[in-house]
């Protein structure tokens, strides 16, 4: 039913943030969790084989579990790419899916590479994608806002851009007042 699948997909998304949360300090706990969020959603999506949001969480949750499982590493980063990939097949566009894919380009291209610049490109659009999108609709999932503000305020500074980066991290603490990550970002920022 459409509140199952909206349970499940919730509940899934709880993981991967705990997981998100955990992988430094506990990373058995992170592990436990990022496999309970890819569970979650394998029922969803056998409810819903088109559910993009699904598709895109299920990618997010293999992605951060191959940094923990590094035997399995090669064979969960291709089925976060397997997932990745029909969701933009079928949403394009969508904001999560590019904040998902340029994370996921930008932790993998070294610095100064041609890769690093389209997956910061591409980064650039999930924020922009992000801005156009209604982040208080009821059936949308509301995450990813603060995130790809975030992560595009931590290339910029990499880059040595300490105003845009201060920019988009600030916008990333509108989004979400309580991000403790954003919040350790601004003030290393005005550290320096």
């Amino acid at each position: 039913s459409p509140g199952d699948r909206s349970l499940r997909y919730h509940l899934a998304h709880a993981d991967y943030r705990r997981g998100l949360l955990a992988a430094s300090a506990a990373p058995r706990e992170a592990e436990r969790a990022l496999a309970a969020c890819v569970d979650e959603l394998k029922a969803v999506l056998a409810q819903d084989v088109k559910s993009v949001e699904a598709m895109i969480l299920q990618a997010a949750c293999l992605e951060s579990l191959a940094d923990l499982r590094k035997v399995e590493g090669v064979l969960l980063r291709s089925r976060a790419d397997d997932r990745l990939k029909s969701a933009l097949a079928l949403e394009p566009h969508n904001p999560r899916a590019l904040l998902v894919a340029s994370t996921r380009d930008l932790a993998r291209a070294k610095p100064g590479t041609a890769e690093r610049q389209r997956a910061a490109d591409e980064l650039l659009l999930s924020a922009q994608a992000f801005d156009a999108s209604s982040s208080t609709a009821p059936d949308a999932p509301g995450w990813g806002h603060a995130d790809a503000y975030l992560a595009l305020g931590a290339e910029l500074e990499a880059r040595g851009d300490r105003v845009g980066a201060r920019n988009w991290i600030e916008k990333s603490l509108i989004a979400a007042p309580d991000y403790k990550a954003a919040q350790r970002r601004l003030a290393s920022l005005a550290r320096r």
